[in-house]
């Protein structure tokens, strides 16, 4: 039995996108994943969700399959990635579409994420929402005083150009 775990390898179709051999779907905790998956049309034969050391949660095959073999098909409606986040500002009541389009395709899907664990308005991606974590002990959520902490100037210059990138200049982590 091979395991593996990744964050894309997505190949588009028509009808959706198709995960193939030598790739396995990242997932991090939620209450039902599968059910969230199952109910939003994915489909997956020869692969379930498997805990894997670390405590790392993805996809593990159950069985042999061919190469040619779609292991995982997800509806186009079910995907989410980097160029799926559109241009024209989705949510208006919760952003500026000037602030939208002046944003990296990062701070755009961030945002979609935010808006949808706040309104529950879009309801596909509340599978995505539920898999985030709860928690971060990341530097860009460390406070000044955390990233004066670590005496090395390297982190502390990232920690605030990414605080106040996202934050626009609004807020700085000296406040």
């Amino acid at each position: 039995m091979a395991a593996c775990a990744f964050l894309g390898l997505g190949i588009p179709s028509k009808s959706g996108v198709s995960l193939r051999r030598n790739g396995c779907v990242m997932s991090s905790s939620s209450s039902s994943p599968l059910s969230w998956a199952r109910d939003g049309g994915i489909q997956w034969n020869v692969m379930n969700l498997h805990t894997f050391a670390g405590n790392v949660r993805g996809m593990i095959a159950e069985q042999d399959f061919d190469a040619s073999s779609a292991i995982v098909k997800v509806p186009k409606e079910m995907v989410l990635e980097s160029n799926s986040i559109p241009e024209t500002n989705p949510i208006p009541a919760f952003v500026t579409s000037s602030y939208w389009r002046s944003q990296p395709w990062w701070v755009r899907l961030a945002l979609r994420l935010v808006y949808q664990k706040q309104t529950d308005k879009t309801p596909y991606l509340s599978g995505y929402v539920n898999a985030l974590p709860r928690s971060f002990s990341t530097p860009f959520h460390w406070t000044a005083e955390e990233l004066q902490e670590t005496h090395y100037i390297p982190i502390q210059k990232q920690g605030k150009q990414q605080f106040r990138l996202v934050f626009c200049g609004h807020q700085s982590p000296e406040s």
